[in-house]
């Protein structure tokens, strides 16, 4: 569907997700930050971004010496929850929602692998979100917490 080039930008927005693809795929390729940042995600749902508190999500965090748990809601996903990246590290993997049919919950899973601070962390999680059950899936938002995006892309996908 669409390829979106990191250029020091703190976010992409793609708002135009067609409503015949039932799910999406984003794959990271090498995406780099310029400072130590969690990466976050939203909704466009019927064209409006989603901002409310009910983005429900957990999963694990690993490195090579140990694995936490984590479980959360908020206004957002958040993808590398307590474990920021390092300045100058890059994300592979991938983010995959679906619930784009009017009739489902958007639900998410993930698998993320970062650098941060001196280990290789990945990241196992699923979530949904407890509003709008009944819009579709318009958008994303995929954003930094603080810093900038500054290498690397993101491609979206679309599925049935």
């Amino acid at each position: 569907i669409a390829t979106l080039t990191a250029n020091s930008t703190s976010s992409f927005e793609y708002t135009t997700l067609p409503t015949d693809f039932r799910t999406f795929r984003i794959i990271f390729e090498g995406l780099g930050f310029d400072t130590s940042t969690y990466l976050r995600m939203q909704l466009y749902f019927d064209s409006v971004l989603y901002t409310g508190n009910m983005y429900f999500h957990g999963g694990m965090n690993k490195d090579t010496t140990s694995t936490s748990n984590f479980r959360g809601q908020g206004g957002e996903w958040d993808f590398t929850k307590n474990y920021p990246t390092s300045a100058g590290a890059h994300m592979t993997g991938y983010i995959e929602f679906t619930g784009n049919d009017s009739v489902t919950r958007a639900t998410m899973n993930s698998f993320l692998t970062w650098y941060n601070s001196s280990s290789v962390r990945s990241n196992l999680s699923g979530g949904h979100v407890e509003a709008n059950e009944t819009a579709y899936i318009t958008g994303l938002k995929l954003y930094a917490s603080s810093g900038s995006m500054n290498r690397g892309s993101v491609k979206i996908y679309g599925m049935n």
